[in-house]
C-alpha cells in the first residue's frame, strides 16, 4: 500500500492510499492546518484498518505551493520513509491537479519502484523564500 500526501495550500491537506496495482483505497481532502498532517494521515489509515507498518512506499507532492505546507509535507514523508525504510517518490504539481487525478497516473508504481529506500526528496519552490526574523523580539 502506498501513502500519498499533498499540502500545496496552507489550509488544505490531501491524503490518499492506493495499492501498488493502482487500486484507489482512499482519498480525502481536509481543511486543516499543516501541523495536523501526521494526525490526519493516521486517521485515514485507521479508517481502512491500517497503520504506517502496512505501507510499502510513500509519494509526496513537493510543490510548488505554500512554503510552510510544502516543507512540512516533504519533511514528514522523508521522515516516514527513513523510519520505515520505504521508497519515496516526490512529484512536482505545477498545474495544481487534485491528488485523486495524480493518483490515477499509470506511471507512479513504476517510478516508485525505481526509488531505493534511503533516498529523500526536496521541496520545489516557485519563487525565492522570504524568511525574516521578527523585529519585536530579542534573538536570545
Amino acid at each position: 500500500m502506498v501513502l500519498f500526501l499533498m499540502a500545496q495550500d496552507l489550509g488544505t491537506v490531501e491524503i490518499g492510499l492506493a495499492e501498488y496495482n493502482g487500486k484507489l483505497l482512499a482519498c480525502k481532502t481536509f481543511q486543516s492546518a499543516p501541523e495536523k498532517m501526521l494526525f490526519l494521515t493516521q486517521e485515514v489509515l485507521a479508517h481502512i484498518g491500517k497503520t504506517t507498518a502496512d505501507l510499502d512506499g510513500v509519494v509526496v507532492i513537493t510543490g510548488p505551493g505554500s512554503f510552510t505546507s510544502t516543507r512540512l509535507a516533504v519533511t514528514m514523508m522523508n521522515g516516514l520513509s527513513f523510519v520505515r525504510n520505504l521508497p519515496i517518490l516526490g512529484w512536482e504539481n505545477s498545474e495544481r491537479r487534485p491528488l485523486r487525478d495524480l493518483m490515477e497516473s499509470p506511471s507512479w508504481p513504476e517510478d516508485l519502484g525505481k526509488a531505493p529506500p534511503g533516498t529523500f526528496v526536496q521541496p520545489v519552490y516557485d519563487r525565492p523564500a522570504h524568511i525574516t526574523l521578527r523585529r519585536n523580539r530579542p534573538l536570545i
